[in-house]
């Protein structure tokens, strides 16, 4: 790592702000008044919820062994099953969805882990993020074995999946392979940029300059995109697609680096949760809406402004109180599979001593 890198000087509370930041974008990204209503929020989807997967990787030093895989596993799709299976319950009570049907939706959205069983299973698209971090995890810490064949393989699958991406059924994207694949070399890049790159105001005024110009050459291209589904720009559109992999890293560095000026305990505490305001925010979020709709006599800007904010404090203060309970904490998000096991006897032995 070079001395006075991007990443060095997020070191701290940095990282969590952007996690914080990132978090409060996609609940407003994810509010239907909001983006009824300003129509430029769609443009988030460009990069937020990717903004999280380039960090997956920027955070990642670990090259690949079966203990880190086991842990990453258990870190990822343990809080992916629990939560797909309250959510599956839930919407399948509510919609009068037949049992026999409910249960293979979920038992598909096991198999696959893609955007589309998951929404069927479920009734939320949100939880298509976890498995998809999980392959892109292990894909960029199989890079790290520096391996000169594994690095090929990957570099070739990178270039056909660019080919074929919006080709692709998207009932195939298994753990959100084909999302994994297309994002590797602009969150390889960026990670590269961030350890070795000494950082200035000069490479922040050159950031901005070319956010501008994303902003100047890519507006009149805008087609809405959807990384989990995948639905994303292939080769076969070409102009989008070279705009979109030239100025993605300049969108995400400029995010990244501008933390350090936003940097604070607020963003810090929201992103310290991150994680777990993302799987909790959507139903909140839903709520808030109709809550805040019935009640209020604003416009509907105003409306979807309150049910966002609203939304991010309850979250918050949801995955707060369930992250202060270490034992039910270790359970449902735990570190590593150990963290698990300790829930998991924990929990046991309680039940054992209560029978």
């Amino acid at each position: 790592m070079r001395e006075n890198c991007l990443f060095e000087r997020l070191r701290g509370n940095g990282i969590d702000s952007i996690k914080g930041l990132l978090i409060i974008l996609i609940v407003l990204a994810h509010n239907q008044i909001l983006c009824e209503e300003f129509i430029g929020l769609r443009k988030l989807y460009y990069f937020h919820v990717a903004s999280f997967l380039v960090l997956g990787v920027v955070l990642n030093n670990t090259p690949i062994d079966l203990t880190f895989v086991k842990n990453r596993i258990f870190r990822y799709l343990v809080p992916f099953f629990i939560f797909l299976l309250f959510y599956s319950i839930v919407f399948c009570f509510f919609e009068n969805i037949p049992t026999k049907d409910a249960l293979v939706n979920f038992g598909k959205s096991i198999i696959f882990g893609n955007f589309l069983t998951i929404k069927s299973a479920s009734g939320f698209r949100l939880l298509w993020f976890l498995p998809c971090l999980l392959s892109l995890i292990v894909l960029h810490s199989i890079w790290l074995k520096n391996s000169r064949l594994a690095i090929i393989c990957i570099m070739l699958l990178c270039i056909l999946n660019f080919v074929f991406i919006d080709k692709l059924d998207p009932q195939f994207n298994l753990y959100g392979i084909f999302t994994a694949f297309y994002f590797l070399p602009a969150a390889l890049l960026i990670r590269y940029i961030m350890l070795k790159v000494a950082f200035s105001l000069r490479h922040m005024l050159f950031l901005l300059i070319g956010v501008l110009l994303s902003f100047y050459f890519f507006d009149s291209a805008y087609t809405i995109i959807q990384p989990g589904l995948p639905k994303l720009y292939g080769i076969s559109q070409l102009d989008s697609f070279i705009w979109y992999h030239c100025f993605f890293p300049f969108w995400v560095l400029t995010f990244f680096s501008s933390s350090l000026i936003f940097k604070n305990r607020l963003f810090s505490s929201i992103g310290k949760y991150s994680l777990l305001i993302y799987l909790l925010h959507q139903p909140i979020q839903i709520i808030m809406i109709m809550f805040v709709s019935r009640i209020s006599s604003f416009a509907n800007g105003i409306n979807g402004l309150m049910s966002a904010l609203f939304a991010i404090m309850l979250a918050w203060l949801l995955a707060f109180v369930l992250s202060k309970n270490n034992h039910i904490s270790a359970l449902i998000l735990p570190r590593n599979y150990v963290s698990w096991k300790q829930g998991i006897s924990y929990y046991m032995d309680k039940f054992k001593r209560g029978v």
